[in-house]
């Protein structure tokens, strides 16, 4: 029997968040790792912006009884791990994230 469904991002939460939480709910998904930043950033930084649209939808994922994760970009330099593991940590334990992620496929690769 599945017991979780899993799902990045299906709808960007900052262009419709009603579309997003629709589409979370409707699909059935248990669990929703949403990216905090964009692939081609040379230094790991979320906006002020971004960090509401993300609490926002994290928040109506927690409501609607859905596991959120988050999933950043990763670069091979010590400032950027350092920087990322700072702010994502605390981010993570203040909205009550149930993973953290970092994808290393792509920007591995261009340095």
């Amino acid at each position: 029997m599945i017991t979780r469904i899993w799902a990045y991002a299906i709808v960007n939460p900052a262009t419709d968040l009603a579309a997003f939480r629709r589409s979370v709910t409707g699909l059935g998904l248990t669990d929703v790792a949403l990216f905090v930043n964009g692939l081609d950033e040379e230094r790991f930084a979320i906006s002020p912006a971004r960090e509401r649209v993300l609490a926002d939808a994290i928040m109506d994922l927690h409501r609607d009884g859905v596991s959120p994760h988050l999933v950043s970009w990763l670069r091979p330099t010590e400032r950027w791990m350092n920087d990322a593991a700072l702010r994502l940590r605390a981010l993570c334990m203040t909205w009550g994230v149930r993973s953290l992620q970092f994808d290393a496929e792509e920007p591995w690769t261009r340095h």
